[in-house]
């Protein structure tokens, strides 16, 4: 079955609903026989602040009728994995609850710079910004190349990232080479890292509004190659099972990083 990205999907969804309730609310009437005035998706906007009486902290649960697909940030597809994902790890572009047309910085420190008729993309990355327990360091330029490239092993098996970093430069030589050892991250070359917090993305065609989109996903959450790469090479990778996040919320965690929450 093909299945939809969510922010394909939640558009189609939200205009299914509000057909739905318009087509309810024309086809009502009271008693008298007067029509109902009809309901449009001006009616059901949501929410895009928090409450006034929101507090900080504490537990957030999550119920639904089906469970998500995977903890790893890399492998992660289905909507509501991208709910729960969304709530404990931090891409490097994101979407506040008021934007619909165009990702905004997350752990980009602003928007990125478009260079070369589309073909470059460099992003400067956030200071002070702390992945959690047990790693517990400040994230860098290379998480990011990492979070990417081990996309291609197919222990993690990103299900989007040839279609959006395809035409990166050395994806090619990359994919050969994660086929030939299918337990090391390859090195794509068309992505450079000139210092922590730099992350540079070289094409060979303009698609540089593709690949500003594609890091709004969880594969554009870092992850830190010196703990990751010891679960990546099995196969699937065992990093979902340890993983950690940015924030703002955390899933607990043994001293290891084995997820226990």
């Amino acid at each position: 079955m093909r299945r939809m990205p969510l922010k394909a999907a939640l558009p189609a969804l939200l205009l299914l609903i509000a057909l739905s309730l318009g087509v309810s609310a024309c086809g009502s009437g009271d008693d008298n026989g007067g029509g109902g005035g009809s309901l449009t998706a001006a009616d059901f906007q949501p929410p895009t602040a928090a409450p006034s009486d929101a507090k900080k902290g504490g537990t957030l649960t999550v119920v639904s009728s089906g469970d998500i697909d995977f903890m790893d940030p890399g492998a992660a597809y289905y909507q509501v994995t991208y709910i729960i994902d969304y709530a404990w790890q931090r891409a490097l572009m994101g979407w506040p609850p008021d934007e619909s047309k165009e990702a905004q910085p997350d752990l980009a420190d602003g928007q990125p710079q478009v260079t070369d008729g589309g073909k470059t993309v460099t992003f400067k990355i956030k200071k002070g910004i702390r992945f959690s327990p047990p790693v517990n360091r400040e994230i860098k330029a290379a998480d990011f190349k990492y979070a990417i490239e081990r996309g291609l092993l197919p222990g993690v098996a990103t299900s989007y990232v040839a279609s959006y970093f395809g035409d990166v430069n050395g994806y090619d030589a990359a994919a050969a080479a994660a086929e030939k050892d299918p337990t090391v991250a390859p090195n794509i070359s068309g992505i450079t890292t000139p210092d922590d917090h730099t992350l540079v993305i070289k094409s060979s065609k303009p698609t540089a509004p593709v690949i500003i989109g594609a890091l709004s996903l969880p594969l554009g959450a870092p992850v830190p190659e010196e703990y990751a790469k010891q679960f990546d090479t099995e196969s699937p990778s065992a990093y979902g099972d340890h993983a950690v996040g940015t924030g703002p919320y955390m899933v607990q965690n043994n001293s290891s990083g084995e997820l226990t929450g």
